[in-house]
């Protein structure tokens, strides 16, 4: 449990100054117009699944539960894209929290939206193939392959997942490693409830939605996100400009509207006093 309140964490983040930017729905329809026609060129050509007798292979209960936190990843995408895209949402509560102040712009505001939230809506699949080993060459190199990674070095302690872009340590293709741990997280009905009760219980679709902020092939190059930071309160004091690039804000704020989604709402300079 955190040791305070998430809604007294998100408000002290923003509680500094208010910075309102007038809304301008023109521009919003311009930088959509142009963005779209970026993510149309992107996309995947296949999604496998490693199975037995891999030691990276996953079980058909495994790869139920694979699918399942693909579905929910795409509803904290959807919340998420949701909120970004009401004009001037950019002065909401949630996103100068997660995202900062310095950042509360049109045009930051709906690349986030169509690159880290939309493409993973538009892009992300279960897989529909079968692999039986992972080898430094035998991946489509175009395509995603889930892998479950009991027992290897892939999961020292404390891991949950964690993704390779095509390339990566002499590996073709994307993949995303899922752990042990990733098996035994809370489906996201419990998620939302204990982040209502001021607590953080992770799902399956928030360590996905996470995992995906990695991977170019889905978010592109220019907003493939890092690791900074994975505790609430770390997150939330990053600086501005740290905080478009931390995977684990996209996911925070992704969970933070589909708990509380008036956070997502524009504020006025008075709801800020």
């Amino acid at each position: 449990m955190f040791c305070t309140s998430l809604l007294a964490l998100i408000t002290f983040a923003i509680s500094a100054a208010c910075h309102s930017i007038p809304a301008n729905i023109g521009e919003d329809i311009a930088l959509l117009a142009g963005n779209h026609r970026l993510i149309s060129k992107r996309a995947l050509s296949s999604f496998a699944v490693v199975v037995p007798p891999s030691a990276l292979g996953c079980s058909d209960t495994q790869i139920s539960q694979i699918t399942s936190a693909i579905d929910d990843a795409k509803a904290l995408a959807r919340a998420a894209s949701n909120a970004l895209g009401i004009t001037g949402s950019e002065n909401s509560l949630a996103y100068q929290a997660f995202f900062g102040r310095g950042n509360a712009n049109s045009a930051t505001r709906l690349a986030i939206k169509l690159n880290n939230y939309d493409a993973l809506i538009s892009t992300l699949a279960p897989a529909t193939q079968q692999v039986d080993a992972v080898k430094s060459d035998n991946l489509d190199p175009i395509g995603l392959t889930y892998a479950c990674a009991a027992g290897t070095v892939l999961c020292p302690g404390g891991v949950i997942a964690s993704a390779y872009q095509n390339g990566a340590n002499a590996l073709s293709g994307n993949i995303i490693f899922l752990c042990p741990e990733f098996f035994e997280l809370n489906d996201q009905p419990t998620m939302v409830s204990a982040w209502n009760q001021e607590r953080f219980l992770p799902s399956q679709g928030f360590v996905m939605l996470h995992e995906v902020q990695h991977l170019s092939a889905i978010v592109g190059e220019a907003r493939r996100c890092n690791d900074e930071c994975y505790d609430i309160s770390c997150c939330l004091a990053l600086p501005d400009a740290q905080k478009i690039t931390n995977a684990e804000n996209m996911a925070y704020f992704a969970a933070q509207i589909l708990a509380e989604p008036t956070t997502g709402n524009p504020t006025s300079d008075s709801s800020c006093e």
